[in-house]
């Protein structure tokens, strides 16, 4: 059975690796928000080619890579509100 929604809410997460989500290719879920997630490195996201939805809002972003989601090309919701 392959993962395909991580819910990841309300943990106090401050950084995530880059490489945190390697070989969850069938992810389509991923929600990050209200924690204290600072930046969104280039690598976060990469090769989640059947990601849909991202939720990052409610945490302290004040930078996200210019092409952080250059590989999610099924991407149709990104929140990012409440942030900084």
């Amino acid at each position: 059975m392959d993962l395909k929604i991580l819910w990841l809410s309300k943990n106090a997460i401050t950084e995530l690796p880059d490489d945190v989500f390697y070989e969850n290719e069938e992810l389509e879920q991923i929600n990050l928000a209200e924690n204290q997630l600072e930046y969104v490195q280039r690598l976060m996201f990469a090769d989640l080619e059947n990601l849909k939805s991202i939720f990052l809002n409610s945490n302290k972003l004040n930078f996200i890579h210019a092409n952080a989601f250059e590989t999610n090309e099924k991407l149709e919701r990104l929140f990012l509100h409440d942030n900084r």
